[in-house]
């Protein structure tokens, strides 16, 4: 199943294309345009509307949309031609351009993936270009909602609440973290903290550390040699006890079973 031609592609570092420009001009997109950010101190805007870009972030202009950059920056692109009666045209008209709350690792794991084959396989057509195509689909459909009302709520943006919040658990999630602190980091009352972060992101900011705290959990788990209580204190649980029961709820495995079913090369069958 082709889901539509690939006509770009490859890593964009303004600054050596444009060294000496502050701004570029306005031209009208003519295909899906899906870039991620490695590097920037830029801003993108369309359609007369701005957007600041960080690392980290992804962008997805769309056809006949009027774009410039405020330079520099460097990303991962391609272009994407598709028929309009392609099921995922609509899908993609009607996201959000700017997707500041993803999971990174995933996004640029798939822009990875994606340029690299192309570059070393010359090949813009096969299963794995379909492949990773769908599956960046079914991320974007996914992050559309939390993108939106982000935008929404906050069409200027705002560093300390979301991707400010979100950083602080990603870099801290091992310590003790409440309501109360994550509210204090963002500025917000605990109340107001709790109610536009669980509007945003669909889920509490509670919920939203544990994710962390398992998926790391996760790694650990499956990549070192430590002990399940060494796990659990690392990760922010409690306990050992605390670690399984939450472990076992959100994987389905117990903290054992999952190190085992990975065969790591650290896991010592004897």
């Amino acid at each position: 199943m082709k889901v539509g031609e690939i006509v770009g592609y490859g890593v964009f570092d303004s600054s050596v294309k444009f060294p000496n420009l502050k701004k570029t001009k306005a031209r009208q997109t003519s295909s899906f345009e899906f870039e991620y950010f490695l590097s920037s101190s830029a801003t993108s805007i369309i359609n007369d509307r701005q957007y600041p870009l960080r690392a980290n972030t992804f962008l997805l202009r769309k056809p006949k949309q009027i774009c410039s950059s405020i330079l520099h920056f460097k990303c991962y692109f391609f272009h994407l031609s598709m028929r309009e009666n392609c099921e995922y045209y609509d899908m993609l008209l009607h996201a959000p351009e700017f997707f500041q709350i993803i999971d990174s690792e995933k996004y640029k794991s798939i822009m990875e993936e994606l340029i690299l084959h192309m570059q070393t396989e010359n090949d813009t057509e096969s299963d794995f270009i379909t492949a990773k195509l769908l599956e960046l689909f079914y991320f974007i459909r996914r992050d559309s909602p939390k993108n939106a009302n982000y935008i929404r709520l906050y069409p200027g943006g705002d560093e300390r609440f979301i991707s400010g919040s979100l950083r602080f658990m990603q870099e801290r999630f091992g310590e003790k973290i409440t309501l109360e602190i994550l509210a204090d980091h963002a500025g917000y009352s605990p109340n107001y903290f709790h109610r536009i972060f669980t509007e945003i992101m669909g889920i509490t900011p509670q919920q939203y550390l544990l994710q962390i705290r398992i998926n790391n959990a996760k790694r650990c788990l499956a990549n070192t040699k430590k002990s399940l209580s060494e796990i659990a204190y690392e990760c922010g649980f409690s306990s050992q006890s605390h670690l399984t029961v939450q472990f076992k709820k959100a994987v389905l495995l117990t903290p054992y079973e999952y190190r085992k079913s990975n065969l790591s090369k650290y896991f010592d069958e004897d």
